[in-house]
């Protein structure tokens, strides 16, 4: 197990450990994270409760049901490949029907709580300032009426 350094946060500790756990399928306890950054906690009072609510929030994401495309349409983008996967999302390669325009389609796999529903919609919002040198940009965040819009 890392020791967490002295430029990370507990919070900062806690989600790079989980999300290597994650991705080996293996999330551990909360007591046990908390336990694991006894002394990060102790010069940070308060800091293990912002943890437990972040556990809650994640696992709740967990949980939820998964988020694939049973069909080749999400919304408006008629879905032409998968291009990638991370530990929260799947990346297809889609076409735009309203302006016929191919772009990359980011679905998250589970619906998971509100916050983690806003935090993907942050992220677009950010995405959206930001072009790369492929010329890709972020343009349009979409909801499925199917998942509580």
């Amino acid at each position: 197990m890392s020791t967490p350094t002295d430029d990370q946060s507990p919070i900062e500790a806690f989600l790079s450990r989980y999300w290597k756990d994650r991705e080996a399928g293996a999330v551990r306890e909360l007591h046990e994270y908390l336990s694991d950054l006894d002394d990060l906690l102790r010069r940070h009072p308060g800091a293990d409760t912002q943890i437990a609510q972040e556990y809650v929030s994640l696992a709740a994401e967990t949980q939820a049901e998964p988020i694939k495309p049973d069909t080749q349409r999400v919304g408006p983008y008629e879905i032409l490949e998968e291009i990638g996967q991370g530990g929260q999302a799947i990346v297809f390669r889609a076409l735009d029907t309203r302006n016929q325009k191919e772009v990359a389609l980011k679905v998250l796999r589970h619906m998971g709580s509100e916050q983690a529903v806003e935090r993907f919609r942050r992220e677009a919002a950010i995405a959206a300032k930001i072009e790369d040198q492929s010329g890709l940009v972020a343009r349009d965040t979409w909801r499925s009426p199917l998942r509580g819009a």
